[in-house]
């Protein structure tokens, strides 16, 4: 899960509160030399929507993959 939080407390109720999304890293990688000199590694992240409320019967928090139109 990402946070544009920095640090995250232990404290249950903060996480309650926070902006989480879940997303899932598919590689990490560095560019060529031919394409320049980018020094940092770039990665490929696949987003899924926003957690949804919990499901009243198991307590999980349902997602799905998010397409290129936001949906």
């Amino acid at each position: 899960m990402v946070s544009n939080s920095v640090i995250l407390p232990s404290s249950r109720s903060y996480l309650d509160t926070i902006d989480l999304q879940v997303a899932q890293v598919h590689i990490i990688f560095i560019l060529p030399h031919q394409f320049g000199a980018y020094t940092r590694a770039l990665a490929y992240i696949e987003w899924l929507t926003p957690l949804r409320e919990p499901d009243p019967f198991s307590g999980l928090r349902q997602v799905s993959w998010l397409t290129h139109q936001l949906q």
